[in-house]
């Protein structure tokens, strides 16, 4: 007591000697403390700043901020000297010197500003330090090289932070986890989240975390549980759908109900600076209901949300909500949005639809036995690639190149009796079949005209696959059929029978139609969506998650929507005050609401955020829905040449076409919407305008719109522009009389 009241004497002096007597105590409700002077509400001045877990500053302050000469004591080591606006301006003085390069880290890391972050993070570790800054500075690193797909210095970096503090490893083991995500290795990022998480279990956890973690005590441990699940869910929905595609409905059951027993935990998966969201999960639920970076985060399920503890605590109370549906309110762009988001994997939806049909094909007595191997292997031929269905090449010296998958295990792949070479697949192309994925090379010789090869495939069960393979060769081709894609990737959604929307007739057969059509243009991979599977989940799951880790940068993408779209008008005033009118387009999936569309559809702003982490070079949105808001622009002009689809090529491109705009209603004949009519005869050469034998996105937008236009009497006039870039998206074709 008697040193409490001395210290208290002392301070009082100071602020005598310094002109101020305006210290006052003060302790705010999470217990972080306060004793010095104050300037209206901030403090301000000299004064002695005491966090929850024991770490303090003592020091000058200035409006709310460590400002001038002061000494801040973190854990087991301090920081000593000039500070501006909560930095350090020099290196310190005294044991622990890094700490402030590692702060500067810090800053220049919240700013994406990641060169200046490693200069300064690698100039901390430099320094005299203790495990806590190397730990910082290499997870810190690992976390940037990630962002910035360095995966080998990614992985270096969170490696060297578990060895350098083993009982804190669970952060690093988390980034490896993600890592291993990334790239398709479901095993390995299990692996590692399960390490996490038995770290988090143990006593010492909450004993470092308390010393050295500004969150509450459990929101870490929640946040690990939770992704730890995430990706065990994935994991054994993945064997079931081998198990539901080899139609061992035994195998199906049992999987189905030990996915669909177990108790699952809630977390949005976003980071937020105050309450700006600033980063959202691949495989997050914030992602799989069209949150985005930028979002400001207003209100959680009717709590308020005033600042970063606010949202930290109220996101971790989600943590027992699984299956609910919640509603968090946004702002975007000047206005407020309530999101409906569903706490909830659209894989739990499936392995129900996959237990019903099970136990159906049960009741009926239909039920066979198919634990056996079976199943014959599958292939797939990348090159030489299909412009119109036929494979066409302009050198004797042919590489093929084909992807060969097993339920099980491929023994041997031959092509014209000739043992194939065998590689390791991409991560893209692990997925084309499930099982066993492997990639095959070969090289022969074709004469002139029309050559007939045949690829066998045989799997360890002796189950074998033939394919037959009509390769022309026409020597003047060589130059123009120079391989502009290494995957083609489309995702094709359909929806006819929408609950809260008028249904739609055409719209499942025109994207069959349009599958049909992109097989024959050499598009090797499609995914699929119809009625009820094409939910908001569904849909973002393909877009947000999946597609970033597939796609490489030598891919192309489409995706077709035949469905209902949405625009929304909205206002606001910029910084002049002068009043500034936008809009936002919206994709409806199957669970779109009527009324609240903004915030249980698939926004825009979703898909363009989607679209810049995908690594392909050309990407094509084409939606058979009318829209505005969908924040197009011209292209740059390329100037017309002799290598001009070369030029294309070269530089990346992401592009939209749509039925029409703004009010307009889609108008259907023959059996199709008029506009995916048009666009199927595009495909087929219509849209050829300069008769290249190439195809260009800009070209289908050229012909489309006015022939849509006219056919429909100016009641749908499509819309065509580019979100990204200057280059075009290319469908290569034969002209008919090189054929």
């Amino acid at each position: 007591m008697i040193k409490r009241i001395q210290f208290l004497i002392f301070i009082l002096i100071i602020g005598a000697l310094m002109g101020c007597s305006t210290y006052k105590p003060y302790t705010w409700p999470d217990g972080t403390k306060y004793i010095g002077e104050w300037k209206g509400m901030k403090v301000h001045g000299w004064g002695t700043y005491i966090w929850p877990n024991g770490n303090k500053y003592i020091g000058e302050f200035k409006d709310g901020k460590k400002h001038g000469q002061g000494t801040y004591y973190f854990g087991e080591f301090k920081y000593e000297g000039k500070w501006i606006n909560d930095k350090p301006i020099t290196d310190g003085q005294g044991e622990h010197a890094a700490y402030g390069h590692w702060l500067w880290g810090e800053e220049y890391d919240r700013k994406q500003q990641y060169k200046e972050a490693i200069r300064e993070y690698k100039k901390a570790l430099s320094k005299k330090h203790n495990k806590w800054i190397a730990f910082s500075c290499y997870n810190n690193m690992g976390i940037i090289y990630r962002n910035v797909d360095n995966v080998e210095e990614a992985y270096h970096c969170f490696h060297k932070a578990a060895e350098v503090w083993p009982a804190r490893a669970y952060w690093p083991y988390m980034g490896l986890s993600t890592l291993a995500y990334k790239q398709g290795n479901l095993e390995e990022s299990l692996k590692f989240r399960q390490m996490a998480y038995h770290l988090v279990q143990r006593n010492e956890y909450e004993k470092i975390e308390q010393q050295y973690s500004c969150y509450n005590m459990d929101t870490l441990k929640k946040w690990v549980t939770i992704f730890y699940e995430a990706v065990q869910i994935q994991l054994d929905f993945s064997e079931l759908k081998n198990q539901y595609v080899r139609k061992n409905y035994q195998q199906v059951e049992l999987l189905a109900e030990k996915i669909l027993s177990r108790k699952y935990h809630a977390s949005l998966g976003i980071s937020v600076e105050g309450t700006i969201i600033s980063s959202v999960n691949d495989e997050g639920i914030g992602a799989l209901n069209g949150i985005v970076v930028g979002d400001q985060l207003l209100e959680i399920d009717g709590k308020k949300i005033s600042n970063h503890r606010t949202a930290v605590t109220e996101l971790a109370n989600l943590y027992d909500r699984f299956g609910e549906k919640i509603k968090v309110k946004i702002k975007r762009k000047a206005r407020e949005i309530t999101m409906v988001c569903h706490l909830f994997y659209p894989e739990l939806e499936t392995t129900k639809r996959m237990l019903n049909k099970a136990r159906t094909i049960f009741a009926k007595g239909k039920y066979q036995d198919f634990s056996k191997d079976v199943e014959p292997p599958q292939i797939i031929i990348l090159k030489p690639e299909a412009k119109r269905g036929l494979r066409v090449v302009g050198s004797n010296l042919i590489d093929f190149l084909f992807l060969v998958g097993d339920n099980v295990k491929v023994s041997s792949v031959s092509i014209d009796g000739t043992l194939c070479n065998a590689s390791e697949a991409s991560v893209l192309e692990k997925t084309f079949f499930d099982g066993d994925v492997k990639k095959y090379t070969a090289q022969l010789s074709v004469v002139a005209g029309c050559n007939t090869h045949t690829i066998k495939a045989i799997d360890t069960s002796g189950n074998v696959t033939t394919k037959h393979v009509s390769v022309a060769y026409t020597p003047r081709l060589t130059e123009k059929l120079e391989s502009l894609y290494q995957h083609s990737v489309a995702i094709v959604i359909g929806i006819n029978k929408y609950s809260k929307w008028p249904s739609l007739e055409f719209a499942v057969s025109d994207a069959e139609a349009v599958i049909e059509k992109l097989r024959g243009l050499g598009f090797h991979y499609i995914i699929e969506l119809y009625d009820q599977e094409a939910t908001r989940l569904q849909i973002l799951r393909l877009l947000r998650d999946k597609l970033p880790n597939m796609l490489e940068e030598n891919d192309r993408l489409i995706v077709y929507f035949a469905g209902h779209g949405q625009t929304e008008t909205f206002k606001y005033k910029d910084r002049q005050g002068q009043i500034i009118k936008e809009k936002e387009g919206y994709l409806i999936p199957i669970d779109g609401d009527r009324i609240n569309y903004r915030g249980t559809a698939i926004s825009m702003a979703a898909i363009r955020e989607a679209s810049k982490n995908y690594g392909a070079k050309h990407i094509l949105y084409v939606f058979d829905s009318c829209y505005s808001g969908l924040g197009l622009k011209r292209s740059g002009g390329i100037k017309k040449a002799d290598d001009y689809i070369k030029k294309l090529a070269s530089m990346k491109a992401v592009q939209i076409i749509t039925a029409g705009g703004e009010d307009e209603q889609v108008q259907e004949e023959k059996g199709h919407g008029i506009f995916t009519r048009h666009l199927l005869l595009a495909l087929e050469g219509k849209a050829d305008l300069d008769n290249d034998g190439f195809i260009t996105a800009s070209e289908i937008g050229t012909y489309i719109r006015p022939t849509v236009s006219r056919k429909t009497n100016n009641a749908q006039t499509p819309k065509f522009g580019w979100i990204l870039g200057e280059g075009d998206f290319i469908f290569e074709s034969i002209s008919d009389h090189e054929k």
